[in-house]
């Protein structure tokens, strides 16, 4: 059973917004544009996994998405795929790559083979799955939770991947597998692991402390990874129509000085890009600021149109994300 939805989308939408807030020639953009494209492959492929997982039986697992859990030192770790049952619990790593792949399960490289001859190395899924499994196991054992078996799959979800383990006979290879056999992998591992360790009220325990713990990425987390300030973003309400930035407000209507149109809801999306890249959350001054305002009234009224959840009072009310 699945217990929450993916927040791929969400994460997408970051990058989306922080493009949309800096320069055309920023330095950082070929950057950010490469990470736009590399989090869209990933959640098409973190997609195939879940669409895997609805043919596994339902009322034996219970699956989260994108767990992300604090290690203790302020750092954190991400989780494509968790699977829990009273025998095992079940790591999965997705890869969405196309090409020839090459496994060297004794450098710990990953990497493609080109056309032309030359590799293109890639940060290790192995790897990346197995010390998700230590920081998940430390977890578990900070939270006072009984032990149980934790295993491991990369499943290459990209139809169009031919991929090579070098060391094929490595005790490791067998943890990777093509998105398509990914359930004939979990049906092996439950005929290993037939033991059951745990009560299934157990079970919903170790899953229930595993959402509450789980941390969403902050709004200011995407512009801290490419060393981007606030101070860098362009401000303002940009145009439904042409993207033009800012536009004005007049009339009781957000004006484009570029295509001459009007419209009375553009201030949506300036909000949604403030909740995406700075705070969930919005107060009066903020927001004129953010969309160039000055009358804090007329801001009082564009805020609440939008019908969000607030909290405070009318001095320092807050406008929250919903």
């Amino acid at each position: 059973m699945f217990l929450n939805d993916r927040t791929g989308p969400i994460k997408i939408d970051q990058v989306i917004a922080l493009l949309r807030r800096i320069v055309k020639f920023h330095a950082k953009r070929p950057l950010i544009e490469q990470e736009l494209n590399r989090r869209k492959a990933g959640l098409w492929g973190e997609r195939e996994v879940d669409k895997k997982l609805k043919r596994i039986d339902q009322d034996k697992y219970l699956i989260i998405r994108d767990l992300r859990l604090p290690n203790g030192d302020g750092t954190f770790f991400q989780i494509d795929a968790l699977i829990l049952s009273t025998s095992f619990i079940l790591i999965i790593e997705s890869k969405n790559i196309t090409g020839s792949l090459y496994f060297d399960l004794v450098n710990h490289q990953f990497y493609r083979l080109n056309a032309d001859g030359n590799k293109e190395s890639f940060a290790d899924p192995v790897s990346q799955a197995r010390l998700h499994m230590q920081q998940l196991r430390q977890w578990l054992l900070k939270h006072k939770f009984p032990t149980i078996f934790i295993d491991y799959l990369v499943a290459i979800t990209n139809p169009n991947a031919v991929f090579h383990i070098i060391q094929n006979g490595h005790p490791v290879a067998k943890k990777i597998c093509a998105n398509a056999g990914l359930t004939w992998e979990i049906d092996n591992l439950e005929e290993q692991y037939k033991k059951e360790l745990m009560t299934d009220k157990e079970l919903r325990k170790i899953a229930k402390a595993l959402l509450k713990a789980h941390t969403p990425l902050q709004p200011s987390e995407v512009l801290q990874q490419y060393g981007i300030s606030i101070s860098e973003l362009l401000t303002g309400v940009h145009c439904p129509e042409c993207e033009f930035l800012p536009l004005t407000y007049q009339r009781g209507k957000w004006y484009c000085p570029k295509c001459k149109k009007s419209f009375k809801d553009a201030h949506f999306g300036a909000v949604t890009d403030h909740f995406l890249l700075i705070s969930p959350k919005i107060t009066n001054v903020e927001f004129r600021k953010w969309v160039h305002l000055e009358n804090p009234d007329m801001a009082t009224k564009k805020l609440r149109e939008l019908e969000l959840p607030s909290s405070g009072s009318t001095k320092d009310r807050a406008y929250h994300k919903i």
